[in-house]
């Protein structure tokens, strides 16, 4: 029997695809070393955030914490999303980047431009990409300033349709180490240039956790830039260090449940005399002072089977409504939508807390 001996053009083919298996091997391991690294980076930041947060608390610099908590005693008609409230969503929304596909897998959309601090590069696209892509991995850095800009552009040598969004979602590794400056969107004309200037600016908050900011209309996608301002820094070599990342963010056309409300309960150790009417919002947008009557807010003394009861007149400076029962417990509920009837605008309320004035004057955060 005759063995079959290989020519020199099918060696060389062999050692060929050997030596392309062993690059892809080798860029893979190197793949995995930098997403570790990345992570060991990010666990240690964290941990010095939060020991520098310890601190602060123990020499009493923080008087309280004011990203407030929804998660307990709170009911009604919403979603929620780390810290804060919002309307609720009719249905999933569609994500505008990354399609759902029937087998549960995600398409990432190409053509987007991804910018930061005005650097391009590939790697910042993947901010963009759903949690659980395959092709997803992590983007942080660290930076020697303290203000850190992304800036999203669709690219003209794509074409995606019309794409609409009106939320956007937020994750970043360090919770509360971030805060959102403003956010800037800028349209396309009927000749599909863009716009010079932002079209609509929206104004952020402080210490930015798990986020989702509503808008008051659905945007066709042309450019958004995110601008923030890192908070935590540490030093290397004498000079300061400002690390930054997000999980992601996301570009969402959503629609909500018009009647969306919360009720969430609170719990004082002394007899509430009475409420007065001007509350504090804290919103995605920032801390806003509002009178509860046009924002339709109510205050109950009992909740039980779904049902509020003893409502509670608001007092203000035409009138004093003292409450005529000994309690120490309150519910609040919220319209998490609010109707402009002269220009039939819509306000769509994301809420991180609310503040209520008391007899005492002294604010308590909900």
């Amino acid at each position: 029997m005759t063995i079959p001996v290989m020519n020199s053009k099918e060696l060389n083919n062999i050692f060929a695809n050997a030596q392309k298996e062993t690059l892809k091997f080798e860029e893979k391991i190197q793949a995995i070393k930098n997403d570790t690294n990345k992570k060991i980076m990010i666990i240690k930041y964290e941990n010095e955030f939060i020991n520098k947060k310890l601190d602060a608390i123990n020499t009493g610099l923080i008087a309280n914490d004011k990203i407030v908590s929804f998660d307990h005693n709170s009911y009604g008609v919403f979603n929620d999303y780390g810290y804060m409230v919002h309307p609720k969503f009719k249905k999933t929304p569609i994500d505008i980047i990354n399609l759902k596909l029937p087998n549960g897998d995600n398409f990432f959309r190409e053509g987007v431009i991804a910018k930061v601090n005005g650097v391009e590069r590939p790697e910042y696209t993947n901010i963009l990409m759903s949690d659980n892509h395959v092709s997803k991995t992590i983007v942080f850095e660290e930076f020697d300033t303290d203000n850190i800009s992304l800036e999203y552009t669709l690219s003209n040598e794509y074409t995606l349709g019309v794409m609409r969004f009106n939320t956007i979602e937020i994750d970043p590794y360090l919770y509360g180490a971030y805060d959102l400056l403003s956010v800037e969107i800028y349209t396309l004309d009927k000749t599909n240039n863009m716009s010079a200037e932002p079209t609509h600016i929206f104004d952020g908050f402080s210490n930015i956790g798990r986020t989702r900011i509503v808008l008051p209309e659905k945007i066709k996608f042309a450019k958004v830039v995110l601008n923030f301002k890192a908070n935590f820094k540490t030093e290397r070599n004498s000079l300061d260090i400002y690390p930054f990342g997000l999980k992601h963010v996301h570009f969402l056309e959503s629609d909500f449940v018009e009647d969306s409300f919360i009720i969430t309960q609170f719990i004082t150790d002394k007899f509430i005399e009475y409420v007065m009417d001007d509350m504090t919002l804290y919103t995605t947008q920032g801390k806003h002072e509002i009178d509860a009557h046009e924002y339709n807010i109510e205050v109950y003394t009992d909740y039980e089977n779904n049902t509020l009861m003893g409502k509670v007149n608001l007092s203000s400076d035409a009138g004093i409504y003292r409450i005529p029962k000994n309690t120490k417990t309150l519910y609040v509920k919220i319209p998490l939508l609010r109707k402009n009837i002269k220009d039939n605008s819509t306000e769509y309320l994301c809420l991180n807390g609310v503040g209520l004035n008391f007899t005492t004057e002294e604010q308590i955060i909900l």
